[in-house]
């Protein structure tokens, strides 16, 4: 297991309990879906027991098991014509995001960013990444970021304004080996890890809800891993390896992240990297 649940106060038999409990919650609510009028609801509730239980099985170290739950969340929220499918997918695929309805680039405008926020950001997150991108791609951005700080809009448990995604999204352009970012990858990133940050250490303090796993926020919270994966696949795989453990955070957020991007992508987070995180 390459996270020490002990290490940032969890029980692993919870975990386990969690686990288990979650895959069978979610297995349950697909199946009262069915036909039946209100089967929308109990096949949300099915994709949050399936993404809850890919989360726990992702601090187990249990890489398998993550995939199958993350791969019945995705199915479910694409069923349910959810963004959450792509952050699914992020999690559980080794390719690039790329959800057939979402809206091609060359279509997106301020219109779209106002009536499908979520699926803006994450298809131009899923944009495949090159030196020398269109200066017209890059204005784009500018104008949809400048339009969606007033739109008051946020996405996911975290709630991180929309324009901190789109900030992200301008920041993958530059980061190429042919020159020097004109936007950090650092600064784009350190806003949600920031927030996934005070939400663990809130939960952290409070021992019911962090020893018993009832809080609103998962330890391994799907919404912010998904979104460092969908960053990790758009780049040189060397990139993120390096700029995380550099991000101003806590010891245990730094030990949660990484310790589940080790499990996402063994090849690319490996020990070394953790091990030398974790002595400072």
């Amino acid at each position: 297991m390459p996270l020490s649940l002990e290490e940032v106060g969890l029980n692993e038999k919870l975990v386990e309990l969690d686990y288990q409990a979650s895959l069978g919650f979610g297995h349950a609510y697909r199946g009262r879906g069915g036909s039946r009028s209100d089967a929308s609801e109990y096949l949300f509730a099915a994709a949050s027991s399936f993404r809850r239980a890919g989360a726990s099985a992702l601090l187990l170290g249990r890489r398998d098991e993550m995939i199958f739950a993350f791969k019945e969340a995705e199915r479910l929220y694409s069923d349910l014509h959810s963004s959450e499918a792509a952050v699914m997918e992020a999690l559980r695929s080794d390719r690039t995001v790329s959800l057939n309805d979402y809206p091609e680039f060359h279509d997106l405008n301020v219109e779209a960013l106002e009536e499908e926020r979520a699926k803006l950001v994450y298809s131009l997150l899923k944009l495949p990444r090159y030196p020398g991108e269109s200066l017209d791609v890059v204005e784009r951005l500018w104008k949809l970021m400048r339009a969606s700080y007033f739109s008051g809009s946020s996405l996911g448990l975290l709630e991180i304004p929309i324009d901190v995604y789109l900030n992200l999204c301008l920041s993958l352009p530059y980061y190429s080996d042919l020159g020097v970012p004109r936007i950090s990858l650092e600064m784009s990133l350190t806003p949600f890890v920031s927030a996934y940050d005070s939400a663990i250490q809130g939960a952290a303090r409070n021992p019911s809800n962090w020893r018993l796993l009832v809080q609103k926020i998962h330890p391994a919270e799907p919404d912010i891993i998904g979104l460092l994966s969908m960053v990790h696949l758009a780049l040189n795989p060397a990139i993120l390896p390096r700029v995380l453990p550099e991000l101003p955070i806590s010891r245990l957020c730094r030990t949660l992240l990484l310790g589940c991007m080790e499990t996402r992508f063994p090849d690319d987070f490996g020990n070394k990297v953790r091990e030398g995180v974790l002595q400072r």
